[in-house]
Formats: C-alpha cells, structure tokens, sequence
C-alpha cells in the first residue's frame, strides 16, 4: 500500500528488534509483518527483561490497514478496537508517522520512523499511572542459505 510515496508493504517479512525503556526495562526478539490482503498482521515475540533482572516471555500482536491515507493500528484480540491512526509525512529521505492514543488517564504519543531498511517505534507515555519512554529498533533479520547454522 502506498500513503503518498511511502509504501508500507516493502517492510513485510521477519526483523529483529531490540526495545529499550526509560524504566530501566529492555526488550530483545523478532518481529513479523505479514499481508492478507488488505491488512498487514504484525506479531513480534522475544524476551522482556525487567529493570530488577527478572526475565519474561513476551508476546504482541497487532494488525495495520491503510485507510484515508492514513496507516491505521488495531488491537488484535480487538479486531475493531483503533490504537493509532498514524498520519505519515515525508521528511528528508525517510517518512514519519506520528499518532496519540489515550489509555485512561495516560497518553501514549507515538512517532514511527520508516528508512530504508530499518524502522523504529517511539511511544512517550505520560500520566497519572505511567512515565516512560519505550523506543524500539527494527532491523533486517539476517538472511540464511540452505545449510546454514
């Protein structure tokens, strides 16, 4: 899908990601980014690893449409529920999306920043319940040849 001259679809297929939080928190794994056709399912999937050293799976799923020009986020396991309705510009040799969602008394603000092979997320969460800042590194998984270990 095209948003201006941004095409969505040419993120598709399998990244590692690596997220960090301003509490201390990190996050390391793969995502996916698959297509069915006019929806883009994300699933990402790793090991979250608390500010204390406790250590946890994780696991998140998400699906994207493109609508009215905009690159729309859902909840997965609420398949009408919007999350961001990301608005993306072109800016120097990358494109930006940026979206705000409320979640009770807190506000995430996010900023998605699409380059030529990687992309990052950035949520800046403030409120009654939540401060923090959760960033996340998207790049290219590494490719393997039959035989490979």
């Amino acid at each position: 899908m095209v948003l201006g001259e941004f095409d969505f679809s040419k993120y598709l297929g399998r990244w590692n990601l690596e997220r960090q939080s301003t509490d201390g928190a990190t996050m390391d794994g793969e995502a996916c980014l698959t297509r069915s056709g006019q929806r883009f399912d994300y699933e990402e999937r790793g090991t979250l690893r608390l500010a204390n050293g406790q250590n946890f799976p994780f696991s998140r799923s998400y699906y994207f449409v493109v609508e009215s020009g905009n690159l729309r986020s859902y909840f997965d396991e609420a398949l009408s529920s919007l999350f961001l309705d990301l608005r993306i510009v072109e800016s120097d040799d990358k494109h930006v999306g940026y979206a705000v969602h409320p979640c009770s008394d807190d506000r995430y603000q996010a900023t998605f920043t699409f380059e030529q092979s990687s992309f990052t997320t950035e949520y800046v969460v403030e409120g009654p319940r939540k401060n923090f800042v959760l960033t996340t590194t998207y790049s290219a998984f590494p490719r393997r040849f039959m035989g490979d270990k």
